[in-house]
């Protein structure tokens, strides 16, 4: 039989051979920080629901919006799960999660709107506005 090796907790882990969070956010506070920003902008994404129709331009800056959301959504969502996933027993860990997971779901439900505009303007008005407008490239 072989003995099993008990895994040591992340703080008996020597630095070196941990995932750099501070790479990510210097600090929890920071990460809280980009987190509550993060929400406060999805109204600038929401607004633009019912209005793609209008136009190259909206469409472009409604897209711009939804995919600055969608990278920060990436940064604090990561930084949250792999910290979650070092240690399933920090408590701050979990709640960070948890709150990841929350704006995750608040960023999908601010975006819903994209992709049915999108196919309700269809191929054709797309293909027209890509060639008018340099920003569809």
């Amino acid at each position: 039989m072989t003995q099993a090796t008990a895994t040591p907790p992340r703080s008996a882990v020597p630095v070196e051979r941990t995932w750099d969070a501070a790479s990510v956010f210097a600090t929890p506070e920071e990460w809280g920080s980009a987190l509550e920003a993060l929400v406060a902008d999805l109204p600038n994404l929401e607004a633009f629901a019912g209005r793609l129709a209008e136009g190259p331009t909206v469409t472009l800056e409604a897209l711009a919006t939804r995919d600055d959301l969608v990278r920060r959504l990436g940064q604090v969502y990561v930084y949250a799960y792999l910290d979650y996933s070092v240690d399933t027993g920090d408590q701050a860990a979990v709640a960070r999660f948890g709150r990841a997971q929350s704006v995750y779901g608040q960023v999908a439900a601010a975006s819903s709107f994209v992709e049915p505009e999108l196919l309700a303007l269809g191929r054709e008005r797309l293909a027209e506005w890509a060639e008018s407008d340099p920003g569809f490239e």
